[in-house]
């Protein structure tokens, strides 16, 4: 589904945060990104990278996928990552409607608070609307920016055992992350 439009607060420069709802006529841009190779190839478990075409359809489908929330981050109006939410109201751990959080920032807007305060607005929509009850963020352990960022937000550091795996030839870790609502 897609997210209700949110404003999300500023950037450390004072530029104004924004979530919108997907236009699937500007999913170009949004493709574009998530072929950045700055990227981790896994950011989205195993989350293949289609063709352009393949991706202005998912974007399309997305408005229907009650398992899933997307928005767009846009930054004084311009495209500046995706942020959402995927296997929503599943239930991967005992007891509690889980989701997986997943953000992208554009390397041009990356250290200046844009992830943080769209992830932040992101995961109070999701708590708020009873979308999760508990939400769930995989990240490698090498990325230490996107793993300060879920620290920040109130993520904690699962006893999950960090996953091992091989792609490319490269050697990957990676950590997983919880987080229930504020009582």
């Amino acid at each position: 589904m897609y997210g209700s439009e949110m404003l999300c607060g500023l950037t450390h420069d004072l530029r104004t945060i924004f979530l919108r709802q997907p236009r699937p006529d500007q999913a170009e841009l949004a493709w574009l990104l998530l072929r950045d190779p700055s990227l981790h190839p896994d950011f989205m478990l195993g989350y293949e990278v289609p063709s352009l075409e393949e991706y202005i359809e998912r974007v399309h489908r997305a408005k229907e996928n009650e398992k899933g929330i997307l928005w767009w981050i846009c930054v004084d109006g311009q495209f500046a990552g995706v942020v959402g939410a995927y296997r929503l109201g599943v239930n991967e751990v005992e007891g509690h409607k889980t989701g997986r959080l997943y953000y992208a920032v554009s390397p041009g807007f990356r250290g200046q608070g844009v992830a943080t305060a769209s992830a932040r607005r992101a995961i109070k929509y999701i708590f708020e609307t009873n979308l999760a009850t508990l939400l769930l963020a995989e990240v490698l352990a090498s990325n230490r920016s996107s793993r300060h960022i879920l620290e920040r937000l109130g993520f904690e550091l699962s006893p999950i055992i960090p996953e091992r795996y091989e792609e490319g030839g490269r050697s990957y870790e990676t950590c997983q992350y919880l987080l229930e609502p504020t009582r």
